[in-house]
């Protein structure tokens, strides 16, 4: 198959899309003007705008992630907040206790943990405030980095994070405590988890990338924080991977992703 982005090109070998490429042999094309199959709306940004490129190919054309233009930490949680009925964001200047403070915008990792409630001086508006989501009792925070491929989760990673202890000042960082083993979703997310995980995504307009979502380990709740519709995962300098376990997870995902084309390429 031949692909076209725009605005920009996955460049970078660490993006997933390019080992599934890669494993695909598919081709990517430079221009418009060029043959192709579909399209693919690419652009590191947290907030983004179709250009009238985009918007004309989409008329004959299938444009993954075109509708996918805020990914926003708040537009994530307002999303989630729609389907599930809760949230993980507070008021830092009512709520009680420790909290997470972190960037709205994507990308942006990490957080600093903080004691509320704070002064309205002290309020960031360029941040987000989430409660602090316990998630497992083996002294680090256990996420789940779920890939969504038109409709389909072929399989979700399991990433620890170092446990800052609860301590007011103290940045999370993603720190790897064992090898990455990929799971089956259905391992991780019953059934009526995956259908509002799907409906989530459709109302995000969000085709394909990758969800960092949480589970509480007191209410069992689920919260998806994070939408990435640029994910890098394969880095080559990622030590966590068991070389069995990495081919496997490239060649689920590229199987996955090109049987979804398929069917999409075909209607």
């Amino acid at each position: 198959m031949k692909i076209y982005f725009s605005p920009d090109c996955p460049k970078l070998q660490d993006y997933s899309i390019v080992a599934m490429i890669h494993y695909l042999g598919y081709t990517v094309v430079k221009s418009a003007d060029e043959e192709f199959d579909f399209a693919y709306m690419w652009e590191d940004a947290t907030k983004t705008i179709p250009s009238e490129e985009l918007l004309n190919i989409a008329r004959h054309k299938k444009v993954l992630n075109l509708h996918c233009n805020d990914i926003s930490k708040r537009k994530v949680d307002q999303v989630w907040q729609d389907i599930c009925g809760y949230s993980s964001l507070i008021d830092p200047c009512q709520y009680q206790g420790k909290a997470l403070k972190k960037s709205d915008a994507n990308g942006k990792g990490g957080g600093e943990i903080i004691d509320c409630p704070i002064s309205l001086d002290e309020l960031d508006t360029d941040c987000v405030y989430q409660s602090y989501i316990e998630t497992s009792g083996i002294g680090a925070q256990l996420e789940y980095r779920l890939p969504y491929i038109l409709g389909r989760m072929p399989l979700v990673f399991e990433v620890l994070k170092d446990d800052p202890e609860n301590v007011p000042g103290r940045r999370i960082q993603l720190q790897y405590k064992r090898s990455i083993s990929p799971r089956q979703s259905s391992d991780v997310f019953n059934a009526g988890e995956c259908e509002q995980i799907i409906c989530f995504c459709q109302q995000l307009g969000f085709d394909i990338g990758e969800l960092d979502i949480l589970r509480c380990r007191h209410s069992n709740r689920l919260y998806i924080i994070d939408a990435n519709t640029t994910p890098t995962y394969f880095n080559m300098f990622n030590r966590y991977w068991r070389t069995d376990d990495k081919r496997m997870a490239i060649h689920t995902l590229a199987q996955c992703w090109e049987q979804q084309l398929l069917k999409m390429l075909s209607l």
